[in-house]
């Protein structure tokens, strides 16, 4: 019986933690839409923190950087 419950709270543990996980990924994905959409408005702070968190899925993206440096 103990056993059943340590496995069933590990898979809701596990479980949380794959969502959580989903939602970053998913959140940084959308990053540079959004910044360009922010830079278009003239919004540089949100702008530059949506581009900080493409960046950390997509480090290596050269146009990402240079919406950045502006």
């Amino acid at each position: 019986m103990i056993k059943r419950i340590v496995i069933a709270s590990l898979l809701v543990v596990l479980s949380g933690t794959g969502i959580s996980a989903a939602v970053a990924v998913m959140h940084a994905q959308s990053g540079l839409e959004d910044a360009e959409e922010l830079l278009a408005h003239q919004l540089w702070p949100q702008a530059r923190e949506r581009l900080a968190d493409y960046l950390w899925l997509h480090p290596n993206d050269a146009q990402a950087r240079i919406l950045l440096a502006e």
